[in-house]
């Protein structure tokens, strides 16, 4: 898997040494790759590791020694995603900003579950 081929985090991203720094690792492009905050505490937890292959091409293995394969691309069109059914409106929340009255939450709840269970 190529270094490119990660999460697809792109912002505040961590250079991490394949080779520790402190066991010798070089500070140079085939020992770092760029992490971003979540996979570089993952893989320090051991969740998994980098095996750095040379010109800057590294490899992902999970717990179990297996190389994992890139996800697939979460880039698409937004117009293949419009479904006519959807009003347009769908997400438009018709909430003013009051805080929420628990109370009148749940005997909304009580009484949608005494209709239905009738």
């Amino acid at each position: 898997m190529l270094s490119d081929a990660g999460c697809g985090r792109t912002r505040f991203l961590h250079a991490h040494h394949v080779k520790f720094w402190g066991a010798g690792g070089k500070t140079d492009l085939d020992n770092l790759i760029l992490l971003c905050g979540t996979c570089h505490r993952a893989l320090h937890k051991g969740w998994f590791r980098v095996v750095a292959l040379g010109d800057q091409q590294f490899e992902f293995r999970d717990s179990r020694d297996r190389v994992m394969e890139p996800a697939p691309s979460i880039h698409g069109r937004a117009d293949k995603m419009w479904d006519p059914l959807i009003a347009p409106n769908a997400i438009v929340p018709g909430w003013d900003g009051d805080p929420l009255r628990t109370e009148y939450a749940v005997s909304l709840l009580l009484d949608e579950s005494h209709r239905t269970a009738a």
